[in-house]
């Protein structure tokens, strides 16, 4: 029987497996066809942390109305009336930063990192080369919570807001069960109608939305009044592109319990800190208390976050590593 591989829902037969230069399959060679053709992993090695892989792979996923991808015609249509109108400032420093998740538990961190580079605050940190940027592994390497974890649950809501505070945002939470779809309204058009600095992320769940997955992350890069709708850059570009939603469909998105967290989700509107603005010194100080987060003052070059337990051992390392690694810009 020939082996077979499902692609989305279409199973593509991969042809006769047959014995190289015409000989006969051994009985060893047969059992070792088997093991690889079912890709198996002996229980003792694999990790019990790690989640099994989908039996079947996909290749993105279609939008449901009533969301519109901005590539449709209609789409088009609200991009051109929401940029006549200036309800669709946001879009272009998003669009120049726009990311990929690498993996589907890191929305959030892909998020944080396209917008905190849009708002081009300096991660005073080495990301390759001589160049600093903020990128997916940074904010993993950096964070308080252990990394297995991110890359294994992700980030709430306020781990999300507490990560962009660490690397120099000032940050406002607002749970949808604390707010209504006015506030939310008025929140929206404030932060895309102003190219200045401050963005909008959403946290909503996908079922409302008719989409698949469940809790999720992604900016939202403008708005149009006359189909009272919302822009998402959802960062799951391998299965999304940019959609357009209702925005009370949106904000009842945010509504559903987070069993994580026992709270709705919501929305977090992101600018520089106030220390920050309007732009970064080298002799810069970041006042950590003011700008919501925990220890004493961090002097910005370099960084130091005293709340952050594994921060001395880490800098020592990087200090010891940029010694030995100095480049010219």
């Amino acid at each position: 029987m020939g082996a077979t591989m499902r692609l989305g829902a279409t199973m593509r037969p991969l042809g006769k497996l047959r014995p190289r230069d015409g000989a006969a399959w051994s009985g060893d060679a047969r059992r070792r066809l088997s093991s690889e053709a079912s890709c198996s992993t002996p229980d003792a090695l694999a990790d019990p942390h790690t989640p099994k892989p989908p039996r079947w792979s996909f290749h993105r996923r279609d939008l449901k109305p009533p969301l519109v991808s901005l590539s449709s015609e209609e789409g088009r249509r609200r991009f051109s009336r929401g940029i006549g109108l200036g309800t669709h400032e946001s879009y272009f420093p998003l669009a120049e930063q726009f990311m990929t998740q690498s993996s589907p538990p890191s929305c959030g961190i892909t998020t944080l990192a396209m917008v905190l580079n849009s708002l081009s605050i300096d991660p005073n940190e080495r990301w390759k080369g001589g160049w600093r940027w903020f990128a997916e592994e940074q904010l993993v390497q950096n964070c308080c919570k252990k990394s297995e974890e991110l890359e294994r649950e992700g980030v709430t809501m306020l781990e999300f807001a507490a990560i962009a505070r660490c690397h120099g945002a000032a940050t406002r939470c607002v749970h949808a069960c604390e707010g209504d779809v006015h506030s939310f309204r008025e929140a929206v058009i404030d932060a895309v109608s102003s190219s200045g600095p401050t963005r909008m992320v959403a946290s909503f769940a996908r079922a409302p939305l008719n989409q698949t997955g469940d809790g999720h992350f992604s900016p939202i890069g403008g708005y149009d009044a006359e189909s009272d709708s919302v822009l998402v850059l959802d960062v799951a570009r391998f299965k999304y592109p940019p959609w357009y939603a209702p925005l009370p469909l949106l904000f009842s998105a945010m509504e559903p319990i987070d069993e994580v967290t026992g709270r709705s989700r919501g929305y977090v509107s992101i600018s520089p800190s106030a220390s920050l603005q309007p732009r970064l010194r080298a002799d810069a100080q970041r006042d950590v208390p003011a700008d919501g987060g925990g220890g004493g003052r961090c002097p910005v070059t370099p960084i130091r976050k005293q709340f952050c337990p594994q921060n001395k051992e880490r800098l020592l390392i990087r200090r010891e590593w940029d010694g030995r690694h100095a480049t010219h810009r």
